[in-house]
């Protein structure tokens, strides 16, 4: 009955829709015939603002903030001159420019205050007005948006970093965009062009020639090497001329991705700087005009051909002790910060170091107990998720080398702080029941308000840690729940898409930001059966626990105590399964059955009931201020924003459409309320709570699947139609011998004359 609502609903809005557009032409004849046709205006005749869909009506407040007026030719390099300054080249007839218009415009005025803080103004260029300067800055495709800073000379602007689209063209998109590249500028020492080149001369970063390309690809050298592949030649691009200005570059001139590149690569040689000192890694560049076949077979064809849009790529390439690997960076958002930050975790993974509890603890903050009220609360800015390889010598053998070889690339592909140790030291296993002992009395010590206690219960710890050697173990910074991938023979911890999925399930830290950045792993835009579940949920708070233990402590406790609930539910699967099993043999005995019979029902199988991404629970910190752009991009357009409160807590989806933000007597969730939080999450475990729709049931599909029964319907009606014709004429001709008879109805009027 509701999907026949829907679909009649869907019917008449189209039809409505249909016979309002069918009213607005027959109005625009009407109006085309009255007043003639009107002349064609020209972009001279018509505002910019007008044609990119911003209006040119409005108040003293719209005044107040509308954006400036574009730059142009003869006042760029002069606004250029001082401070940063991002800029939007736009065309106004580019459709997407057009598009782009209300967001930028937002994005300009949200932004102002926070970049007049960090020293950074906003402006536009219009290339149909502007043509020569978009000419000179190499602007080949709209909307282009490019983050300039002063040239050293003081006499206009040099590009540092250009925006992709990659990276979201929204307001908050925007604003990261441009905070990052600040930071990453202020975070280092000012360096002149000759300085630059003295610390590329100093650390040998210099062009790869082709016979050291083949040793370090083929992993001779023994050393981790970082190689940047660009889209020219030798003679273009070397150490004399990797500094130049663009001006005495060809390559920069034609190329902004690869002038921005140019400072992205500078940034990483600074960041680098111990690394390079004790020679545990080797950088350098090469040019695949000048490399053609390396390059090719390495899959940079669009480098070859001198794509001038291409970005400069990326690969490490480890020594063949090490695994003889070729690991590339595939991240998007190539920013010198986190192409730093995932070399120094490759030089921390590809080693396979061999580690103990002790050594491990140094490296994260591997617990054994956690702190019992927030003063206590330490916090570390970027948790560690490690995974333990844990072998026993006696049983140990090279093969089972061979998995960890082919989990650096996938593992170098994640976002999170994921590390990937090997050890024989078998206190793990003590320290795995040292943290379930602790996180049971953890969690009686924080529920005073609730009657129930738990209690520790070893035939549950063994059932979810049991395992042959060698096994993988999952630790987490800040974590008493810690997870073990069972491996019951070697079949199982070498097969690889297995292993992986733990890993991937498990790569999430207890806690993080929810931003651009992370929203992609957060929540993913594909489900994925082998690592996902239709259970999983997200908790949302609308606060930042960076600046509050007390907020740290309570998401600490709420992502233990839930947990804990989940594998006693799980558990409780198994144990009622077992039971099953054991009345099945039982009545089979009873009943005098077959010895073969018994030995069936003796033989099979539990299912699997530890499954790590079911009702998994990721939580996550969010800015009040952005929520409303998180909410657009998901499409929760069923969230009522005007409702939150910084401190209020919402429980979404991960893939459904249900969002909970108030427990089960109606109040709202808030952070400061944990019993009512935690209570809400075990209710969508057992089903007592089915939440609110997030998204409106308008989705294309629905509408498409309407479309799809109007157009049904009308060649249904229309068939009719044929057939009663059809069906008319033959009756006629059969009666009458003609259709034009006057006694058949047609044609006749008032007339009894035949026609001839």
């Amino acid at each position: 009955m509701k999907f026949s609502t829907r679909l009649v609903t869907l019917i008449l809005l189209a039809f409505c829709s249909i016979t309002q557009s069918v009213a607005v032409e027959a109005d625009l004849e009407l109006s085309l015939d009255a007043i003639g046709e009107k002349p064609v205006e020209t972009a001279a005749s018509v505002p910019h603002d007008e044609i990119r869909g911003e209006g040119s009506e409005g108040n003293e407040e719209e005044e107040a903030t509308s954006p400036p007026e574009p730059l142009t030719i003869e006042n760029f390099d002069s606004t250029l001159s001082e401070g940063m300054h991002f800029v939007e080249f736009f065309s106004p007839y580019c459709h997407h420019c057009k598009a782009l218009a209300p967001i930028w415009h937002e994005f300009q005025k949200s932004f102002k205050q926070e970049g007049e803080q960090l020293g950074v103004q906003i402006h536009q260029v219009d290339c149909i007005a502007s043509g020569d300067l978009c000419g000179r800055e190499s602007i080949r495709f709209y909307p282009a948006l490019k983050l300039y800073t002063a040239n050293e000379a003081g006499t206009g602007g040099e590009v540092i970093a250009q925006f992709t689209k990659a990276e979201g063209r929204t307001v908050e998109g925007f604003s990261e965009f441009v905070r990052d590249r600040v930071a990453e500028l202020q975070s280092e020492i000012a360096m002149s062009p000759s300085d630059l080149k003295q610390l590329h001369v100093t650390n040998n970063v210099d062009i790869v020639e082709t016979s050291e390309l083949l040793n370090i690809i083929g992993g001779k050298e023994d050393k981790p090497y970082l190689l940047s592949f660009w889209p020219s030649t030798d003679e273009q691009l070397n150490q004399k001329t990797f500094q130049n200005d663009p001006k005495e570059n060809k390559l920069y001139s034609e190329s902004s991705s690869c002038l921005e590149f140019r400072n992205v690569w500078n940034n990483v040689v600074r960041g680098l700087p111990n690394e390079l000192k004790k020679k545990e890694i080797g950088l350098g560049y090469v040019n695949c005009q000048s490399n053609e076949m390396i390059c090719t077979a390495l899959g940079l064809e669009n480098l070859v051909h001198g794509d001038t849009t291409a970005t400069p790529t990326i690969f490490a390439f480890l020594p063949s002790d090490q695994g003889g690997n070729k690991i590339k960076f595939k991240d998007r958002t190539a920013t010198s910060k986190i192409i730093t930050k995932w070399t120094k975790r490759l030089l921390s993974i590809y080693r396979f170091e061999d580690t103990d509890v002790t050594s491990l603890k140094k490296k994260m903050k591997l617990l054994n107990k956690l702190p019992n009220d927030a003063t206590n609360v330490e916090t570390e800015p970027e948790e560690i998720i490690s995974f333990v390889y844990l072998y026993n010598e006696e049983t140990y053998f090279d093969e089972d080398d061979i998995l960890l070889k082919h989990l650096i690339q996938p593992i170098m592909d994640m976002r999170t702080n994921v590390h990937l140790f090997k050890s024989s030291d078998l206190k793990f296993l003590d320290l795995l029941k040292r943290q379930e002992q602790a996180l049971v009395g953890y969690i009686n010590d924080g529920t005073a308000e609730i009657d129930e206690k738990y209690e520790f219960d070893e035939i549950m710890y063994t059932a979810r840690t049991l395992s042959t050697f060698p096994m993988l173990i999952c630790l987490k910074s800040n974590s008493l729940t810690s997870t073990v991938f069972q491996s019951f023979g070697t079949r199982d911890i070498r097969d690889y898409a297995h292993v992986m999925n733990f890993i991937k399930i498990n790569s999430q830290p207890v806690q993080q930001e929810l931003n651009t950045y992370t929203q992609p792993a957060v929540f993913p835009n594909a489900f994925d059966s082998t690592t996902n579940s239709k259970t999983e949920k997200v908790l949302i708070v609308l606060d930042d626990p960076t600046k509050s233990k007390k907020v740290t402590f309570t998401i600490s406790y709420i992502h233990h105590s839930f947990n804990y609930f989940r594998t006693l539910t799980q558990f409780k699967k198994l144990s009622d399964a077992r039971e099953l099993k054991r009345l099945a043999v039982a009545d089979l005995k009873a009943s005098d059955a077959e010895q073969s019979d018994i030995v069936v029902a003796l033989r099979k199988k539990i299912p699997k009931v530890f499954k790590f991404q079911e009702h998994n629970l990721n939580i996550v910190y969010l800015d009040l201020s952005k929520l409303e752009y998180f909410s657009k991009v998901l499409k929760w357009d069923r969230l009522n924003l005007k409702n939150y409160k910084k401190g209020d807590v919402i429980i979404v989806s991960k893939f459904g459409n249900q969002y909970w933000d108030r427990d089960s007597e109606g109040d709202k969730l808030e952070i400061e309320n944990k019993k009512a939080i935690i209570e809400t999450l075990k209710l969508t475990i057992t089903g007592g709570s089915t939440g609110k729709a997030l998204r409106s049931n308008l989705t294309f599909t629905n509408v498409l699947l309407g479309l799809v029964v109007i157009i049904a319907f009308y060649l249904l009606l229309s068939c009719c139609r044929r057939t009663r014709l059809l069906r008319i004429f033959s009756r006629s001709r059969k009666n009458k011998g003609g259709l034009l008879d006057p006694e058949s109805g047609f044609n006749s009027g008032n007339s009894g004359d035949k026609v001839d």
